[in-house]
This record gives structure tokens, sequence and C-alpha cells, in this order.
């Protein structure tokens, strides 16, 4: 409770407090409502080409002109419009209503984004059976920082529907109430390409018997090339609903390995987690309902993006599957009692595996917020000068 009410004063302080006592039930709430905040003093670099800019921009013309609600719903999945989620476009026009100011929108991208993703890692730190070690802390830094909240705002519609997914598939994976399978549908109306992972949800009650199988086919699409870009595009050309000219933009030459260095060391930090994973998951949970379902669907997802890698930004797929296996590890390792040298070893292996992608996370945290987000609050924020510069151009 002393954190929500330092969460009104100071969110950064309140975050950091938070953090010190992690396992405590309001430090979930802070760091929901500190992802809001974050929304609220999000920094947008001048000539930037971030999809936050198109946000900006949409919301002050949405402002500025007639735009009505029925206009609106009827441009939803029509031919050549470029609504083709539903999320981001209807949010944006109730804030337009009665501002233009871009930091409100961002607040509530913000604030929806941070109610599953810390839901998602309080789903993980809820069921640690003890104290976290230093491996533990460690594998939580990785997780907190495998999709930070900068992201998380700035690619609000990926990124916000992928924790929705993945907070109704573990609550439904390890509770089995079909009500949690609610997220999961609602995540392709946040972004649309979520319905591959909705899809191959489907696929893990049949396929979490073929394990070994499922291992080697993953290793074989981790070193072989990905289909040809001209069986995709015969694919998309069968979508209907206008939808193969929104979905044709991602099969062109030009949208493919925009960043394949970047790429190629996410993919190889997915293969080093899965096949280390194969010693805890066989040895700890191999009879484990909730660990058989998740790395079938982990597997499955890996193998999916892999002999999709000729379509631009499917990348975003291994981000999914990295904050999943971040989890999961970070469950079995905690399982066990006393490390041996087995343990270590593996261990080791996953923190070395790790680093790049966390310090990525974290520059990109810092990137794209100002210093605002330290000595800012609720209601001073709005008084404060405009930043000229992000909080990572202080401190580099």
């Amino acid at each position: 409770m002393l954190g929500l009410i330092i969460c009104l004063v100071s969110p950064f302080f309140a975050l950091l407090f938070a953090l010190s006592n992690i396992t405590a039930k309001s430090s979930r709430y802070v760091i929901w409502l500190f992802c809001g905040f974050y929304g609220l003093a999000f920094f947008i670099a001048p000539n930037s080409e971030a999809d936050c800019v198109r946000y900006r921009e949409w919301l002050v013309e949405m402002h500025d002109t007639t735009t009505t609600l029925e206009s609106l719903s009827s441009a939803f999945y029509s031919e050549g419009n470029r609504y083709y989620d539903i999320y981001q476009p209807l949010l944006t026009f109730f804030v337009s209503r009665f501002t233009s100011d871009y930091r409100i929108l961002f607040c509530l991208f913000g604030l929806v984004f941070g109610y599953f993703y810390s839901g998602v890692i309080y789903f993980f730190i809820d069921r640690l059976k003890q104290s976290p070690r230093m491996l533990e802390w460690w594998l939580l830094l990785a997780l907190a920082f495998s999709i930070n909240v900068g992201s998380g705002i700035n690619n609000s519609r990926i990124y916000t529907g992928c924790f929705v997914f993945l907070y109704g598939a573990l609550y439904y994976w390890e509770r089995g109430n079909p009500r949690f399978l609610i997220y999961c549908f609602l995540s392709p109306l946040i972004h649309f390409a979520l319905f591959i992972p909705v899809a191959i949800l489907f696929a893990v009650p049949f396929a979490k018997n073929l394990r070994r199988p499922l291992w080697v086919v993953l290793g074989v699409t981790f070193v072989i090339s990905g289909l040809e870009l001209e069986f995709f595009q015969r694919l998309i050309g069968l979508l209907p609903f206008g939808f193969a000219t929104r979905v044709g933009g991602y099969a062109t030459e030009g949208a493919v390995d925009t960043a394949p260095i970047i790429i190629s060391t996410i993919r190889w930090l997915i293969l080093g987690f899965l096949f280390s994973a194969v010693t805890y998951e066989t040895s700890l949970h191999s009879k484990d309902q909730f660990n058989r379902n998740a790395w079938t669907f982990l597997s499955l997802l890996c193998i999916a993006t892999n002999l999709a890698s000729s379509i631009g930004q499917i990348e975003r797929f291994y981000s999914i599957a990295l904050v999943l296996a971040i989890g999961l590890m970070l469950l079995q390792i905690n399982a066990v009692r006393d490390f041996n040298r087995d343990s270590v070893f593996w261990g080791y292996l996953i923190s070395s595996l790790l680093v790049l992608n966390t310090l990525l996370g974290i520059r990109l945290f810092l990137g794209m917020t100002s210093e605002h987000l330290i000595l800012g609050n609720w209601f001073t924020l709005f008084y404060l000068s405009e930043p000229d510069r992000s909080l990572y151009d202080y401190i580099r």
C-alpha cells in the first residue's frame, strides 16, 4: 500500500520501492501504474520515423477532423484502408474527442500494456517455490526487458497483443479454464498477425505427445532456410476482406531482413534456450501438464517463425518465444533446491545468452523516455518544459 502512495508523488521511486519487495501484491500494481506514467513521459526524438510518430499524427488528425465512430467502424477491415486492427484506432478515437495531446494517449497505451505485462511477469513470480537467488534475479531482469515498456508503447499493437495472448494462454494452461481463452481470441483484434499464435494454440493438444519429433524439427528449422517468399505471396493472395493488401506489405523484398544480425542473434538465443531447457523439462517436469503445453507451444511457435523467416517483421514472434522461455526457465531453475554442477553449468549458459538482448532492452527503455520520468509525477509533468533529448542521451 505504501508503494501506491509513493507512486502518486514519484512513480519512479515507487518503482524502486516495489522492486525492493518484488513479491508483495501491491508491487504489481505499482509496476502497472509506472507503465502508464512512462507513457506520459514518453520521448519522441526529432525526425523519428518510429510507430509512435504515426500514432501521434493520427490522434491530431482525428481531433481536427469530423471523424465519427460510425465512419471509423466502417473502415475496419475494408479494402484499401489502413485500419486492420481495432484496438489502437478505437482508443485513439476516444482520446481525440477531448484532447490532441499524445501523452494522454500514450499513458493509456502504457496502462493497457502494463496491466498484461505485469500480469505475465507476476504469473511467474507468484509461482516461485523459494526466494530468488542471484541467477533467478538475473532471469527476472531479462524477463522484464525482453519486451520493455518503451517498445510496448511505441509498438503498442503487436506487443500489447503479445502480452494479452500470453496472459490468457498461461492461465489457461495452468487452470484449464476456457474463459482465459477469451484473452487469446481478443489478441488478433489488437494486432491481426496474432491469429498465428492463436492457430498454434489449437495445435498444442495434438502435438504435446510428440516432444522428441518436435525437438528434431525445431533444430532443423533453425539451421535451414525458411520457405521462399513467393510461397507466402501466393497464400496472401487468398486472404479476404482486403487483408491481402495489408499483409502483402510484409511479404516484399524490401520488408525482409531489415536487421539480419539482430534477428539471427535472437534466433540463436531461442535455440540455446530450448535445447538447454530439455535437461530441466525432461528431468523435472516430464509429467507436468502446464510445462508440456507451454513447451509444446513454444516449439511450434519457433518452428512456424523459422519457416516464415522470409516475411518482414516475423522476428517479433521470437519476442513472444523469448518471454515465455525465460519465464519457464525461471520456474524450473527456482524449483531446484540445491544447485549441482550440471545445474550451475546450464544456469550460467542461459545467463550468458541473455546479456545482449537484455542490454538492448535497457537501451530502448532509456531511449524512449526523458528526465521527466525521474523528476516528474502525475501532476507536475504537464508543467515541465518539453524535453529535447532522451534519458539515454544524458547518461551515455
